[in-house]
């Protein structure tokens, strides 16, 4: 369970970096630096007919500011536009912006409704450069039309860094969801995040994507699954190779899974976890490493832990967690190397999030604590959590939970798990992220990247967007 990483003496700190992380394509250099440096910075071009280009940077990532005059010269002639961006950016990021602000060219008209437009992407995934509407101040635009009062299905993201906090969201170019999506980094550095989610309304085929530090840091969709399921899913390493667990399609319960090798696609049965007695759920499973805490069907709200390795073992069932009930699923990550941490809403109509302290016990059995409140934690839905990889603090690495309102609040939220100074366990107090909304629970994964000579710590928030309006 121990994070594995080592110290880079070229930085001359004692920062410590991921062993696996590749420099170079994922180093990006000196960045203009923005807002965290004055403000906008004008992209100085002999640009023809008036058109304005600004780049502006912060922690979580960067915005390309085009007016309505360079909006029309990107639809008709982008290498006037592209071309003095790129110049400004040290490689590699340069090649990825200029590959793909060309790419959102015919997007961009569309959403600009004759004013600016203006292209939002995270460090961490600086391929995406989702478009959106910006009044550039010189002149009518077009309102566009209200929109209509529909779900938004669409996958969002967004970056936290800790003394920092979160940045703009930023959307996925095509996918949908219509439950929460499930994110796995690499081994113990994530050099490849992958995620899968489920397809949307009336779709419940899984989809599953990566992104390589090697690869531009874009998402690549690696495969339709050969799966169907009903609920949000789990998704981590079950004992070697990535593992997605989840309930079955339609009305099967059964609680279900299929791996994949480590460089290669999900193949082979999507079979039951248990060959006799199998579990069946009605909620998302938590999956951390080869562990997997879920709740019953039907009327069962009781949450059950579970080790993958003892799928061998056929007289092994999985075991009740006591004084933890659930409507819908719970989520698990690990902590301070040698306990997991279970955060759940609770059951019926309750939907104050509780957490409980589980104590590893070889590599097959939890000792598991007594549930207890979050503070001022509620949500309608199963949250997320994460173990941070690379960020410690007052000696601790720190969990974070992240989760939707209760009721009709679909507003995202955020707290840390940490230590006082006595070593007893505590919540921060909880805060909004962003202006992020989602109708489900979001998925969580911790990133880091380098620029401007030094290491930054991110966490990675994918959720799917509102509910009917």
């Amino acid at each position: 369970m121990e994070r594995q990483t080592v110290t880079e003496a070229a930085t001359g700190t004692s920062e410590e970096i991921p062993y696996d992380t590749p420099k170079g394509v994922y180093d990006f250099k000196d960045l203009p630096k923005g807002a965290s440096g004055g403000g906008p910075l004008d992209v100085k071009a002999p640009f023809p007919s008036g058109a304005k280009v600004k780049w502006d940077s912060d922690f979580w990532g960067f915005t390309i500011y085009l007016n309505r005059e360079a909006v029309a010269i990107l639809r008709d002639d982008a290498p006037k536009i592209v071309a003095p961006i790129v110049a400004l950016l040290p490689t590699p990021i340069n090649v990825i912006v200029g590959a793909y602000l060309a790419a959102r060219a015919t997007w961009a008209v569309l959403v600009a409704h004759g004013g600016g437009v203006k292209f939002h992407s995270l460090w961490i995934t600086p391929g995406l450069l989702t478009p959106s509407a910006w009044d550039d101040g010189e002149g009518s635009t077009e309102k566009p039309p209200p929109p209509p009062k529909t779900e938004d299905t669409y996958l969002y993201c967004s970056s936290f860094e800790p003394g920092k906090g979160w940045g703009n969201q930023v959307r996925f170019l095509d996918k949908k969801s219509y439950c929460a999506p499930a994110l796995m980094g690499h081994d113990m550095n994530n050099a490849i995040i992958r995620c899968v989610y489920r397809g949307d309304k009336g779709d419940e085929s899984l989809y599953y994507l990566t992104k390589r530090r090697d690869d531009e840091s874009k998402w690549v969709t690696k495969q339709t699954l050969p799966v169907k399921s009903s609920r949000g899913v789990g998704f981590e390493r079950g004992w070697t190779d990535p593992t997605v667990v989840h309930r079955g399609g339609g009305s099967d319960s059964n609680l279900r899974k299929i791996s994949a090798s480590w460089d290669g696609p999900f193949g082979g049965d999507d079979e039951p976890l248990l060959k006799k007695d199998n579990p069946t759920t009605d909620g998302q499973p938590g999956f951390w490493e080869q562990n997997v805490v879920f709740r019953g069907s039907g009327n069962d709200q009781q949450l059950y832990s579970f080790h993958l390795v003892d799928i061998s073992h056929p007289n092994e069932k999985p075991q009740k967690m006591e004084g933890c009930k659930s409507s819908s699923g719970a989520a698990l990550t690990g902590w301070d190397n040698d306990h997991v941490v279970c955060v759940f809403r609770g059951p019926d109509g309750d939907e104050q999030l509780y957490w409980v302290l589980g104590k590893l016990q070889g590599q097959e059995n939890i000792t598991w604590g007594k549930p207890q409140k979050v503070p001022g934690a509620s949500s309608a839905a199963t949250p997320a959590l994460e173990w941070s990889a690379y960020y410690e603090e007052g000696g601790v690495q720190p969990v974070l939970c992240a989760y939707r309102g209760a009721g009709s609040d679909e507003h995202l939220y955020w707290t840390m798990l940490t230590k006082d100074k006595a070593g007893t366990p505590t919540w921060t107090a909880s805060a909004r992220i962003g202006d992020a909304e989602s109708s489900e629970g979001p998925a969580l994964v911790d990133d880091c990247y380098f620029a401007n000579g030094q290491w930054h710590t991110q966490f990675l928030c994918v959720y799917r967007g509102h509910g009917l309006r």
